[in-house]
């Protein structure tokens, strides 16, 4: 459980900004679909704290991921601090512009096509793989393996016969050598409207 008093204590330590108060406010930000939670720090200039429990988060991985990416012109998060045993994470804050809210008939064309500049660049990065995890066949049917059980079971409430079953493994496996026979680059998994920022000078964060 998070300690929020060591919280605050850790980001008076390690906090490059200006605080705005005497006493460290935390603002809860919107929450990971893992176990990272969030806050928006009260100091000048904004910058939001991560919570990840190293039981469940690849802290180490994350920062070396931003960093790769940060190298190959991605806007990631700047990270300023980092204490790996707590799962404290001290970054950039890149501003609350979403996509999700952004995106119109008069904008989807201009603002995705800032986002395909940025799908390429993070294609065009390294594919370190001490860095990025291989994303191999198994890896690949994990994944697709969510669709039934979190959107056609648990969303929509139906059961699946043998028949779909063996259908849709099927589909996975064609869906999955299809993949690998293509070119391999480095793959951002969530780049999606409700990941992907707004920035300023046509930059996605």
């Amino acid at each position: 459980m998070l300690d929020k008093a060591a919280l605050k204590d850790w980001i008076e330590r390690y906090s490059p900004a200006q605080p705005l108060s005497s006493r460290v406010d935390l603002v809860s930000v919107s929450g990971d679909a893992g176990f990272r939670e969030y806050f928006r720090i009260n100091c000048q200039p904004s910058m939001l704290v991560a919570y990840a429990p190293s039981e469940h988060e690849n802290n180490v991985g994350f920062v070396a991921i931003n960093r790769a990416l940060a190298e190959a012109g991605v806007h990631t998060p700047r990270v300023f601090a980092v204490d790996y045993q707590q799962g404290y994470i001290l970054q950039e804050d890149l501003g609350q512009q979403l996509y999700q809210g952004l995106l119109s008939n008069k904008t989807v064309d201009e603002l995705y096509g800032y986002a395909e500049t940025s799908l390429l660049k993070i294609q065009r990065t390294a594919a370190d793989s001490a860095v990025f995890p291989s994303y191999d066949a198994q890896r690949l049917k994990d994944e697709m393996a969510l669709f039934p059980e979190w959107f056609v079971v648990a969303l929509l409430g139906e059961g699946l016969s043998l028949a779909d079953q063996f259908m849709l493994d099927n589909l996975f496996d064609v869906l999955v050598d299809n993949a690998l026979e293509q070119p391999q680059v480095v793959v951002h998994r969530d780049f999606h409207s409700r990941n992907l920022l707004l920035l300023s000078n046509q930059e996605v964060g």
